[in-house]
């Protein structure tokens, strides 16, 4: 091949706790340090290192999740993870374009629909602050969400999402 060797590395060390202090209530918190380095012999990104902080707050009811959220990225990169958290532009239209100080406030809603023991769809609403830009945005999303032995067909040992 004509093209170098791109080796990197994304990692993450994360913390989550829950209480339930009701029937179908409950608050989670998670806290995740996240890191990013690229040793390729050729780096074709501006960053070779990087690190950053994801910390989260749920609030799960009955009827809805509620979950507020913080990123801190330097000089982060995940070639495979979100385009919102990157420290470096993915579009056609800038690709150019780093931000090597990233920070996000993010509330998202989030609902499950039971289609099957095994599968649930999930809507999300998402808005987010750019703390840096001082600018408000948002995303709405539906996941699809289920366990292989619900593809596999396993009629007799499925398992409920969540467990």
């Amino acid at each position: 091949m004509d093209k170098p060797l791109q080796t990197l590395f994304n990692e993450a060390l994360g913390l989550t706790v829950r209480w339930a202090y009701a029937r179908h209530r409950a608050l989670r918190l998670n806290a995740y340090a996240l890191g990013y380095q690229d040793r390729s012999f050729v780096s074709s990104f501006p960053f070779q290192s990087g690190m950053g902080v994801y910390l989260n707050g749920t609030l799960e009811t009955k009827y809805a999740d509620f979950m507020l959220s913080y990123f801190q990225g330097r000089n982060f990169i995940s070639p495979l993870g979100g385009d919102l958290y990157q420290g470096i532009s993915r579009t056609v239209s800038d690709p150019t374009y780093s931000e090597a100080n990233r920070q996000l406030l993010l509330l998202r809603l989030m609902r499950d629909f039971r289609i099957d023991d095994s599968a649930a769809l999930t809507v999300r609403v998402e808005p987010v602050y750019d703390l840096n830009a001082r600018l408000l945005d948002f995303s709405f999303g539906v996941y699809l969400n289920f366990r292989q032995e619900w593809l596999l067909g396993n009629v007799g040992k499925r398992v409920r999402v969540g467990r």
